[in-house]
């Protein structure tokens, strides 16, 4: 049972990186996303593809929750992206709402990662 939960959370981190991809359709998602203003189309074209990468992380993320022996690269990978991106908000300073909004749900998504490494490193004793 406790493998189903950490699953589930793993699963719902996933989710949380998922989303973005949503925003590659337009610049104007994107720039609400964040909260700037992009009028230079080499920024969109960036922000776009960042979009797909955390569509595809996400999405590695999700499927995890499904297939077990993927789980601790799925972890890996998603802490490592969310806690960088922490990081470098922290480093560069002085960011706007919608980054601050961002950076909230990277610290939900890595509580549920970190509750599923419990879950999982609890249910092998």
């Amino acid at each position: 049972m406790t493998q189903h939960i950490a699953s589930a959370l793993l699963f719902l981190a996933g989710l949380i990186n998922f989303l973005p991809l949503f925003a590659i359709t337009s610049a104007d998602r994107i720039a609400r996303a964040y909260g700037i203003d992009i009028s230079d189309p080499n920024t969109e074209i960036l922000l776009r593809h960042r979009a797909l990468l955390f569509g595809l992380l996400g999405g590695f993320m999700m499927l995890s929750a499904f297939r077990h022996a993927l789980q601790p690269y799925a972890i890996i990978g998603g802490a490592l992206s969310m806690g960088g991106f922490i990081l470098l908000a922290y480093l560069a300073g002085d960011y706007n709402d919608s980054i601050r909004s961002i950076i909230r749900a990277d610290y939900l998504a890595l509580a549920l990662l970190a509750a599923a490494i419990a879950l999982k490193l609890f249910t092998r004793n």
